[in-house]
């Protein structure tokens, strides 16, 4: 796979951190870290879980997914978090709203997160486990979305 752009989706909840890393338009690797209740603790896993992404894999662009409540200041904070950390390493960061991504999995638009998890378990139906992970399948959904999308503008 030499040649590929390695990119690392994340996907950011109050309580846990997803990743996806894919090399060209190949899942390479799937994460979940489940974050504690105390906002420090929290804060100091998301950034352990970046690096770690960083060191183990040579990541050339990441996304994120934003999100469209702005009263949602733990999230807010993790994904700073993120961006700070890719930023440093020099990563390329790419941005998606929900609803640019219910855009990009159907047309008409599909309606909610639960029918975007459902392609995705469709292409990838190894993700379909007995422990469902909707912030791990919304993390794959960010990355098929961009890689696809780099393979139309080329």
């Amino acid at each position: 796979m030499r040649g590929h752009a390695i990119l690392a989706a994340f996907r950011v909840e109050r309580r846990s951190v997803a990743v996806a890393v894919f090399i060209g338009t190949q899942l390479e690797f799937t994460d979940v870290k489940h974050l504690s209740a105390d906002h420090q603790k929290a804060e100091a896993s998301v950034s352990s879980f970046v690096n770690w992404i960083l060191s183990s894999f040579v990541v050339t662009s990441a996304v994120i997914e934003t999100f469209e409540n702005g009263q949602e200041l733990i999230r807010a904070q993790f994904n700073r978090t993120i961006e700070e950390h890719l930023r440093t390493n020099g990563t390329s960061l790419f941005k998606i709203g929900k609803s640019e991504l219910l855009s990009a999995f159907g047309q008409p638009a599909l309606k909610s997160r639960a029918d975007v998890r459902h392609v995705v378990t469709t292409i990838w139906p190894v993700l379909d486990d007995k422990r469902p992970s909707g912030t791990k399948l919304d993390a794959v959904a960010l990355g098929l979305y961009v890689q696809t999308e780099r393979l139309f503008q080329n």
